[in-house]
């Protein structure tokens, strides 16, 4: 890939101001199926529409459950293109496809590299790795670049592009810069949760949105039709919002809902009366082109396939933004833990309700084979006694989990965990443990076996013998599902969670069905003290938490659960490339109708500032680069920037030069010239824009956060000393910085241990004083609306002439789910370098796995997530910053971003360092920016 780029910023001289002729908007013979201009083929009469609301609401589940099933192919994508828009706009040409682009946001070397390599992956139908600095215009760059292909082929190759981020508030970052950038205008859907999207007063506030969702939109039986439902979804379904033909032009071209996120969809529902969520489901069967998803919903096969994504993904482009995080994400998605209590409460809620499915002998066979007795067992010997006599009538045989010698699959994983956790450790069929390891102070222990011994758990002792047969049980079990839901039996004798969980060990446990993915799996069983702490105090949270906990002790004595010990099991996913099979290589679907194999995505393409090295990332996600795609070289060096500038063409290579062969899956493109690297350094006329500062000591303290002297005995004279240096020099910084201050600190355990430290010492008193009470703290699993209203707060306190100070913890929502740009990040401070824990059985197996490669893995996620925190500094050409580095490890290591490695200096101590931030803030003071 050439990635030689001759200046910062395209010249316009060559650039045309009119777009080429616009592709004609999809007509209706297009919406009626026909992918060209060709006359559409006279459709069969439709069947008349229901006119009851419970005839509607049976279309939508229908009409759901066909597309999930794949008996219903999606429409083709809807492709429309705003050509007054574009008339405006800068036009370049980019590996033979126009993209358009704001002209008075002229594009950046890196945001040309970024679209060439997309372009390329997506036209050669490839997977790319492009990594450019946080800060320098990737989505928009990404987004046009897509967008421009698929608007090419919209004809010969109509094309779904899927746009993925980590957080609800990275997708309305792409949402705006896509309104505010592009004059494309496919259809478009947004897929988030009902948190941020429900109108209904009683399911906004319930505890499980989803569950009481279901509970609100069933089908009613006129015996249970006391209960309101959801007028929403009610008047939705009978105006036909959004799929009706008076409804169809307000998300095209021209109307009100061509582009919109959370705000404009709820506000829009509060104003039509309908609800949001069901209709950006609903804009997925309408032809919907461009959807933002969040990661579970792209690689949880659960989630994926609960929302009806599995068809969306096929041949499509997938652009994964902050793609540094998809390889732990995947990797959890393919895991499932389960504790000792929670399939004891399994077994217990699904013999109380099989009696009830009389109606549904193919329900009820499957339900009772999960949880079959060992066969010889008193239990069993009762079960046929209980059973009514055989008749004579030929049944249909009913499908059912084999029962092995320790029952039916719930009951024998928990009698397995029962003796794998018990001291003698009898873990049959699969002999003693490759690793144990105790911790006699905590009274813990982890006994750990291979991924062979997992596949043969799942083959041997629950009898789920191969993929195929899972299918099967798999599409049972959706149908069980609709068929309690419709009768209205589900949220009311079993709840929602219990199919959720059945499900989830039915497809998770599918995986180790496949003996390559098995060795990539660990069996861990795990027994630990419980440790229940009652809240205190007298508020309802706490009285509720106490009553909670209470209930649960109760519950587990009925169970027959251990009620000293927590106990678990855990089938330890170790390559995220499980979990991407299905997206990278394409998979037999899971016993879904007539859609015997799930395609795979066209392109996927990983976007961020953090993606090195390419070849680690490339390996844990199954991609193979080619021998070609060089990254052990250096990048190229930066041009001067007195440098001649490009024209919008590509250059064409040298005679000489052939282009490379194609003999990877997946391209690499490092985009180091970033837009506002040049500018960093002082030039004749304009001072610096970054102040890289390392402190490796404060107030006469070495500044180590490592385990073992920060956090490992938190009352040790050691720790203390620590956190009292890390806050004298973040009071030295505070003193220093206009504006906001944003202090990441590697755990939230660090973050917690200082700040208690400081309430006793005063040092949050004084940091409050410097900052007139303006310091917030982000705390551990905060709602989204809580997150929003505190970033919200801090943005506010740090445009006042005091500024504000936010605590935060790296790999949290404020290092990657926030943007905080000019005033709302002068300073960024980093405390500590956050590596993975090394005690946790999950990280000390994946670098076990990993080999030669484990070590390199292990710095490689700490270095990254000190990236991505950097980058919260610099968010445009013309912003500006001072980093803090406040622990002697951080400096300049090779795992650093070049944009502020190399230009760290190190202060003696923290008076030098407030003293260099004064001045370096005092010179840009009186700048006037144009």
């Amino acid at each position: 890939m050439d990635l030689a780029y001759e200046d910062d910023v395209v010249d316009l001289t060559g650039a045309t101001e009119s777009p080429p002729r616009p592709l004609a908007p999809v007509s209706a013979k297009r919406e009626a199926g026909t992918a060209s201009g060709a006359p559409a083929k006279k459709k069969p009469k439709a069947a008349p529409a229901a006119t009851t609301k419970t005839g509607r609401r049976r279309e939508r589940q229908k009409r759901n459950a066909d597309v999930r099933s794949g008996l219903k192919p999606l429409p083709t994508p809807i492709v429309d293109f705003d050509a007054e828009a574009a008339r405006g706009m800068l036009t370049l040409t980019r590996e033979g496809v126009p993209v358009h682009l704001p002209r008075a946001r002229p594009p950046y070397r890196s945001q040309l590299q970024v679209m060439d390599g997309a372009i390329r992956a997506v036209r050669a139908a490839r997977s790319a790795l492009l990594e450019s600095p946080t800060g320098t215009g990737k989505t928009l760059a990404a987004l046009a670049a897509v967008l421009a292909w698929q608007r090419q082929h919209a004809h010969d190759t109509p094309t779904r592009v899927v746009w993925v981020a980590r957080t609800h508030d990275q997708l309305q970052h792409a949402v705006h810069e896509y309104k505010r950038s592009c004059p494309y205008r496919p259809l478009m859907s947004l897929r988030l949760s009902r948190e941020r999207f429900c109108l209904h007063p009683n399911i906004a506030t319930a505890p499980n949105k989803a569950e009481a969702c279901e509970e609100a939109t069933k089908i009613r039986k006129p015996s249970t039709k006391k209960s309101k439902g959801c007028a929403h979804l009610d008047k939705a379904e009978r105006i036909g919002y959004p799929q009706g033909k008076k409804w169809r032009p307000h998300f095209r071209l021209g109307g009100p809902m061509v582009v919109w996120d959370i705000e404009d969809a709820v506000k829009e529902g509060k104003a039509t009366h309908v609800c949001p969520f069901h209709m950006a489901q609903d804009q997925i069967q309408e032809g919907a082109a461009l959807i933002f998803i969040t990661y579970s919903q792209l690689v949880d096969p659960v989630i994926r396939r609960a929302g009806g994504l599995d068809a969306v993904l096929e041949d499509a482009v997938v652009v994964v933004d902050e793609g540094h995080n998809l390889p732990s994400v995947a990797r959890d998605a393919a895991s499932y833990e389960v504790t000792e209590d929670r399939l004891a409460d399994m077994v217990k809620t699904l013999e109380e309700f099989a009696p009830h499915l009389g109606e549904y002998p193919e329900a009820q066979a499957m339900l009772e084979s999960l949880i079959a007795p060992p066969p010889g067992s008193f239990e069993a010997v009762q079960a046929r006694l209980d059973a009514p006599p055989p008749t004579k009538r030929k049944k249909k045989p009913k499908l059912r989990f084999r029962v092995t010698a320790r029952g039916g699959p719930l009951r024998s994983l928990l009698a397995w965990l029962r003796g794998a956790t018990a001291p003698t450790c009898a873990a049959a069929p699969l002999g003693a443990p490759a690793t144990r390891k105790r911790d006699a102070f905590k009274d813990e222990e982890e006994r750990i076996w291979r991924g062979a011994d997992a596949a043969t758990l799942v083959r041997d002792v629950l009898g789920l013998e191969n993929a195929e047969r899972v299918d099967e049980h798999c599409k049972m079990l959706w149908k069980m599902r609709k068929d309690l839901i419709d009768e209205g039996l589900e949220s009311g004798a079993v709840r929602s969670d219990t199919i959720n969980d059945l499900e989830a060990i039915l497809v998770k446990l599918r995986y180790l069905l496949d003996p390559a993915a098995a060795t990539r799996y660990k069996l861990i069983a795990t027994s630990a003290p419980r440790r229940d702490v009652f809240p205190k105090g007298a508020t309802r949270a706490a009285r509720d938490a106490r009553n909670a906990m209470t209930d649960a002790q109760r519950r587990r004595r009925v169970l027959g659960c251990d009620g000293e010990r927590r106990r678990a099991i855990s089938f330890l996913c170790l390559e995220g490339s499980v979990a991407m099979e299905t997206l990278t290589r394409g998979q037999r679907a899971a016993g879904l109708g007539q859609a015997e194999w799930r395609r795979p995505c066209r392109s996927l393409l990983l976007l961020s500032g953090t993606l090195r090295p390419f070849d680690l990332l490339a390996r844990e996600l199954g991609f193979e680069l080619g021998a070609w795609d060089r990254t052990d070289l250096p990048p190229p060096a930066l041009p001067p920037s007195s440098a001649p500038a490009v024209k919008d063409e590509n250059a064409a290579p040298d005679a000489g030069a052939p282009e490379p062969k194609l003999l990877s899956q997946a391209y690499a493109a490092h985009a180091v010239a970033a837009c506002h690297l040049p500018t960093l350094a002082p030039a004749p006329g304009r001072p610096a824009a970054l102040a890289a500062l390392q402190l490796a000591r404060a107030a006469g303290t070495e500044l180590d956060g490592s385990y073992a002297n920060a956090t490992k005995d938190p009352e040790s004279t050691t720790s203390r000393r620590y956190y009292d240096a890390v806050a004298t020099a973040l009071l030295g910084v505070a003193a220093a910085t206009p504006g906001g201050v944003l202090v990441f600190f590697k755990s939230y355990q660090l973050l917690e241990l200082a700040t208690a430290r400081w309430e006793t010492t005063g040092g949050r008193a004084r940091l409050e004083a410097e900052k007139r009470g303006n310091v917030f703290v982000e705390v551990r699993r905060q709602s989204g609306d809580e997150f929003d209203a505190l970033v919200g707060a801090y943005r506010a306190a740090a445009a006042t002439p005091a500024g504000a100070m936010l605590l935060a913890v790296m790999r949290g929502r404020s290092a990657e789910g926030a943007d905080f740009k000019d005033d709302a990040a002068r300073c960024v401070v980093i405390v500590g370098v956050p590596y993975p824990p090394r005690f946790d059985a999950a990280t000390r197996l994946k670098i076990e796995h990993a080999g030669r490669d484990g070590e390199t893995w292990y710095k490689a996620e700490a270095y990254r997530n000190v990236n991505q925190a950097a980058g919260r500094l610099i968010r445009h050409s013309k912003d500006y910053g001072a980093l803090v580095l406040l622990d002697r490890a951080l400096h300049k290591h090779p795992m650093m971003s070049e944009w502020f490695a190399e230009r760290i200096e190190r202060p003696s101590g923290a008076t030098e360092l407030h003293h260099r931030l004064r001045s370096f803030f005092s010179a840009r003071a009186p700048l006037v920016i144009d």
